[in-house]
């Protein structure tokens, strides 16, 4: 356990710490663009995938990408728990008309069913990320120049 603790402080805490706000919004923006997605074992393709649209136009560090991940894992139970919150717009789709249907529908109607719903979830999710994703970069920078500001001289002095 003592190991684990090293190298999570070593690796990821205090190069955490020496991000700019860019790097630090780049972060929580992609890792909770990713952990946010409504397919559970998806989100970290989708993480990696994003943090590879975004080396287009900003610096992303291996420091960048591990964290993004970590937030990515991290989001997972809140992840499970929106599923059917982004379902909701599709009212096929309640758990309550699923249960109801699973002893009356065959396995494969309920599969595709269940699918078309996975679908739109997605589509849900598409339309909300942009607005979540730009909301935690500005969160990020704000409470990084904020944090930085309040603590200048430490900073410096650790540089």
């Amino acid at each position: 356990m003592d190991r684990l603790k090293r190298f999570l402080r070593h690796e990821l805490y205090e190069p955490a710490v020496r991000m700019s706000a860019t790097e630090l919004g780049i972060s929580l923006s992609a890792g909770g663009w990713g952990g946010l997605f409504p397919i559970p074992g998806a989100t970290t393709i989708a993480v990696f995938f994003l943090l590879l649209l975004l080396r287009t136009r900003f610096t992303v560090t291996p420091v960048v990408s591990a964290l993004s991940v970590a937030i990515n894992l991290l989001l997972t139970p809140i992840q499970l728990m929106l599923i059917p919150l982004f379902m909701l717009p599709f009212s096929q789709c309640s758990p309550s008309s699923f249960l109801a249907q699973v002893h009356e529908l065959p396995l494969l109607v309920l599969v595709v069913e269940f699918g078309q719903c996975l679908a739109g979830s997605v589509l849900v999710w598409t339309a909300a990320a942009p607005v979540a994703m730009a909301a935690l970069f500005c969160c990020a920078a704000v409470g990084t120049r904020a944090m930085r500001w309040m603590n200048k001289g430490k900073f410096e002095a650790e540089r």
